[in-house]
């Protein structure tokens, strides 16, 4: 018996500790799915154990090195292409006396587009993890953000509900909100509403507007990177805002899309 119950409890011990290693490996991996960086793994325990956190470090090491050439890469192409437009601009609109006012106006129009593309490579190369979380009144960044609509006539109505203070990275979810409601005056129709709420222990951010809505594909889909709906592409937009979106929103916490 006593041999038994000395066997068994050394069994339990060796168990725990697996499952603790094991844990590990699950708590970072679910890390890196949220987009955080995950601490190194201690490389402990028995061999096999031993070889899966090596090789979970190295493969941490290497997605954080790619995410950081493909950050730099972008920001760099945006950096660079965007002050020869600045000139471009400048030269279009001291050569307006001299050009079509039609085609002036056009011409302006074309390098706005294309330097608010820009700035939207260049938000989609940061690092959510850069900006720490602070407490911060949600209903406060709303109303701030829709109150610039309104003034440039946009009709956005706000519903505010007791939401109180959480963690936020603000300047991630006044990019956010942003977003969603950039979409909403591009495609929707009349009114738009931003909406926010509390469920339990989660903060609930709806935008809503009067748009035709998502007619062919999956919602999903259209999250990933420069993935649209309208193939065409005849309205303006990178296809990075809901992409953009769906990566602040799980930098928070929110599950992902997928």
């Amino acid at each position: 018996m006593i041999a038994l119950v000395t066997s068994s409890g050394g069994a339990y011990l060796l168990i725990a500790r697996l499952n603790r290693r094991l844990h590990a490996v699950v708590e970072a991996a679910r890390r890196h799915r949220s987009r955080e960086i995950p601490a190194a793994i201690a490389v402990e325990g028995p061999e096999e154990i031993q070889e899966l956190s090596r090789g979970f470090n190295q493969m941490s090491e290497g997605l954080q090195r790619l995410d950081a050439e493909r950050r730099l890469m972008l920001a760099g192409i945006s950096h660079d292409l965007r002050s020869p437009l600045v000139r471009l601009r400048l030269n279009v609109e001291l050569g307006k006396p001299t050009l079509k006012s039609t085609a002036a106006d056009a011409m302006v129009r074309d390098i706005k587009e294309i330097d608010a593309i820009l700035t939207q490579f260049l938000e989609f190369a940061r690092n959510e993890s850069d900006e720490s979380p602070q407490q911060a009144d949600l209903n406060a960044i709303v109303s701030e953000v829709c109150d610039g609509y309104r003034l440039s006539g946009h009709d956005v109505k706000t519903v505010l509900g007791p939401v109180g203070l959480a963690n936020l990275r603000e300047v991630g979810i006044r990019r956010l909100i942003t977003n969603l409601v950039d979409n909403g005056v591009r495609y929707g129709e009349k009114e738009i509403e931003v909406a926010t709420s509390r469920n339990d222990d989660h903060l609930v951010l709806a935008v809503a507007d009067r748009g035709p809505g998502i007619r062919n594909g999956s919602p999903d889909a259209l999250i990933k990177p420069f993935a649209r709906e309208d193939v065409s592409r005849s309205k303006p937009g990178s296809g990075l805002g809901l992409t953009m979106v769906d990566k602040i929103a799980r930098a928070h916490g929110a599950p992902s899309s997928s």
